[in-house]
């Protein structure tokens, strides 16, 4: 059983198993201490692209990163059919977790 608090956090050592992992902000800052640049970044994509030598499903994968950045993702569009019933409402025990 995952322990919690008065407030719903996870107590230390509860085990749970949806944390992040341990040293999971290294990267982000082994990325952060090469170039705050983002640019730097983008340059290395496109030269990625350009590259002769790159196979094909890298550079499709950069020209993603490249035209997300640049243009912005597309609005992705949800199509419903049938009914569709939503339930909003508070546990019956609220008074209780207050």
């Amino acid at each position: 059983m995952v322990k919690r608090n008065n407030k719903g956090q996870f107590v230390k050592g509860s085990k749970s198993m949806g944390g992040r992992p341990k040293g999971s902000f290294a990267i982000q800052k082994y990325v952060a201490s090469i170039s705050n640049n983002l640019e730097d970044y983008i340059d290395i994509l496109d030269k990625l692209v350009r590259n002769t030598e790159t196979k094909l499903p890298d550079k499709i994968s950069c020209l993603k990163e490249l035209l997300d950045r640049g243009a912005g993702r597309t609005t992705q569009a949800i199509h419903q059919t049938g009914d569709l019933s939503i339930t909003v409402g508070l546990p019956e025990d609220i008074d209780d977790n207050i």
